[in-house]
């Protein structure tokens, strides 16, 4: 979605793009291990709830770039601040969205059920991403954005608050 981890991340040497696409990835193995938890009869109750939730995953990334120009700032501005809270915000969806298809299978209307009242939460970390995008983006005044304060800040209040909608809405 903009980023790419050949051109951005490895040839043009992006730190920026680097933390994105590692926290991309390790959004993506929260789910599918977390999906891999419980009983099932098959492997497709694990592989078809995960291929949703990295889908949702993917959908919920696209609306951010849309309403924030997120990989903009980390590749083309190189903001590391950027790519820091890009990589929380698909960290901690991945983990929201993991655990929403975690468990024993039953059913598949069960699974769908669960999913919906597991992983609306990750639309409060989506709100928490787009705002602090939109405040911490580089601009002409502030073209680079302190690492601490804009980057790591932001990062761990979404990833703490993907923590506590993973504890508290099981």
């Amino acid at each position: 979605l903009g980023i790419s981890v050949r051109d951005d991340a490895l040839d043009r040497n992006n730190s920026a793009a680097t933390v994105a696409v590692i926290g991309g990835v390790t959004g993506i193995t929260l789910i599918y291990a977390a999906s891999n938890m419980g009983n099932g009869p098959t492997i497709w109750t694990t592989l078809i709830p995960a291929f949703v939730a990295t889908v949702t995953l993917l959908i919920i990334w696209s609306l951010l770039q849309a309403f924030t120009q997120v990989a903009e700032a980390v590749t083309v501005d190189r903001d590391l601040a950027s790519g820091i809270r890009l990589a929380a915000f698909l960290t901690g969806s991945g983990a929201i969205l993991g655990r929403a298809t975690a468990g024993d299978w039953h059913n598949w209307h069960d699974t769908w059920v669960d999913f919906v009242k597991l992983s609306w939460p990750v639309l409060g970390v989506f709100v928490l991403a787009v705002f602090n995008q939109r405040f911490w983006r580089p601009k002409p005044s502030r073209p680079v954005a302190p690492i601490l304060l804009a980057g790591l800040a932001p990062g761990v209040l979404m990833l703490t608050c993907a923590l506590m909608a993973w504890v508290l809405f099981v």
